[in-house]
């Protein structure tokens, strides 16, 4: 049976390892917990923790500069402000059956919890507490308060306390994206938009991106550029990182390519990110598969535990390996979740938001700059969507990220030709296509119409050979550009069996009508 983590434990109210404390909060009218303040601070573990995600709301007497856990007697780590709430401060990590101290620190002082086992829904009793937070200290606190927690604070967090918390968006180092509301800045504060071309291939048997046997790999690029698109969408499976796998020789030539003999598949994706480097582009890597066979549901096939760890250490690799380079400016985690994807659940197998934040917080974790990308998943709350295309429960269930600044959400997109969805049926009675604009807003629209967060339009595409066709993607592109979103056209490619390309079979000649529907709604490279 689903349910939803953290709602069943609501009600447990931690047991202070020191006594004293706080009284238990009421619940207030629907169930909502409140907590009534009757100290400086007071502690919350919010229902949405679980056992990788601690969600504490403070309640302070004056607004704490920097709050910090320590996990089973360990050093002292920082928690993240809440880009949705000022009050709330969140971590990734394993919780599960630990023990957990909280402080929150002010310049003018510091409150210590009580150390008690991790439970969503329980309140922290105070232990200790000094200056703006100074109070009666609880019985058997003071101790602890004055050798461990007191002292501590002043030397620890209270110097560093205004360093690294006052800003909630962090624009992070030269060259790379960082996210204000639904807007991508540069790290200098210019507006600008992803409007990229899928090129894929990494992902497939061929273990390269196709079109290298027919073409030079600049030449190629030269052809992205001067077409309008300033990024790549670069597709992989975790099969080509590994060692000692090289391309198909059947899909490089290395006459046209001579910088490409010989290398692996991982060193031809370094030359491919070096090259567009060169030329301004910039590049979003794409972990589409688990293995060259087949897409999967899920993050994993069949043994979470092992291969989740995989992927986690996969990406933190890739992550290690082009930290500095900021043609990569962003990571889409895994391509088209669906069937059995759920969305805020708390179903540790299943809950793509949930796994999307432990994969995310372990990714910024090595490289803190990236845009970490969040597909949706296919059907939420019984409406059903394209593979990774339903942000629906993005609204109630925000993926939670430990680095402000850096979630960018992405769906996926098609027309009547890849599957006749509802929506194409009855165009008389809809009016399509205007019936289309409502549904977007509905499904992932609503998140840059609200201001809420980023969305990158990962993969559309068409032959064009349907009517219906050309008025989706007619209404589509102009759906982007007048809201400022981002893209990814699928794809360069024009062996793509249900969309053809860009580009037509001799990979040089341009498939024109594509071209002029979507040109408007490019934007110039990224400075």
């Amino acid at each position: 049976m689903k349910r939803r983590l953290g709602v069943i434990l609501s009600g447990v109210l931690l047991t202070a390892a020191c006594g004293g404390g706080l009284p238990e909060p009421e619940a207030a009218p629907g169930g909502r917990w409140e907590q009534r303040v009757v100290a400086p601070v007071s502690f919350l573990l919010q229902t949405a923790s679980n056992d990788w995600w601690m969600e504490a709301r403070i309640t302070a007497s004056s607004a704490p500069s920097r709050v910090d856990v320590s996990v089973n007697g360990g050093a002292w780590t920082a928690l993240s402000q809440a880009g949705w709430d000022v009050n709330v401060w969140t971590r990734s990590q394993s919780f599960a059956g630990s023990r957990v101290r909280v402080r929150a620190v002010n310049p003018g002082g510091t409150a210590t919890s009580c150390e008690a086992l991790f439970q969503p829904g329980a309140v922290l009793s105070l232990c200790a507490s000094d200056g703006v937070y100074a109070t009666e200290p609880t019985p058997d606190a003071g101790v602890d308060a004055g050798t461990d927690a007191g002292v501590d604070a002043g030397t620890d967090a209270g110097v560093d306390a205004g360093t690294d918390a006052g800003t909630p968006n962090p624009p992070g180092a030269a060259g790379y994206l960082h996210t204000e509301g639904a807007t991508i800045y540069t790290s200098t504060g210019q507006k600008v938009r992803l409007t990229s071309v899928n090129w894929f291939g990494f992902e497939g048997s061929s273990r390269i991106p196709y079109g290298l046997d027919r073409r030079a790999l600049g030449s190629l690029l030269d052809q992205v550029k001067a077409l309008g698109y300033n990024s790549l969408r670069l597709p992989y499976s975790n099969s080509v990182l590994r060692a000692g796998v090289y391309p198909d020789a059947a899909y490089l030539n290395t006459s046209l390519n001579p910088g490409l003999a010989g290398l692996t598949s991982l060193q031809v994706m370094d030359r491919i990110i070096d090259a567009a480097g060169t030329r301004g582009l910039r590049v979003v890597l794409d972990r589409h598969r688990p293995d060259a066979s087949s897409q999967s549901e899920l993050w994993y096939r069949s043994n979470r535990a092992a291969e989740e760890q995989a992927w986690i250490d996969d990406w933190k690799m890739l992550a290690q390996r082009y930290k500095g380079n900021a043609t990569v400016v962003g990571v889409d985690l895994h391509n088209e979740p669906h069937g059995r994807a759920t969305w805020g659940d708390g179903n540790l197998d299943t809950d793509w938001r949930l796994a999307a934040e432990r994969a995310g917080n372990a990714i910024l974790g090595v490289n803190p700059d990236l845009l970490i990308i969040v597909e949706g998943i296919e059907a939420y709350a019984n409406n059903w969507y394209w593979w990774g295309g339903n942000l629906r429960g993005a609204r109630d269930f925000p993926v939670r990220l430990n680095v402000a600044g850096r979630l960018v959400y992405s769906a996926h997109d098609y027309p009547e030709s890849v599957y006749a969805q509802p929506w194409f049926q009855n165009k008389g009675a809809t009016g399509y296509p205007a019936n289309l604009p409502a549904l977007w807003d509905a499904t992932w629209g609503y998140l840059v119409k609200e201001n809420r967060a980023p969305v990158w339009l990962g993969e559309f595409g068409t032959k064009l050979q349907l009517d219906s066709d050309r008025l989706w993607l007619q209404t589509l592109t102009g759906y982007l550009s007048s809201n400022g979103m981002s893209f990814a056209f699928w794809s360069l490619n024009p062996n793509s069996d249900d969309t053809g390309g860009l580009l037509q079979d001799d990979w040089t000649t341009v498939q024109q009508a594509k071209q002029t529907l979507i040109a408007p709604a490019l934007a110039p490279l990224i400075p």
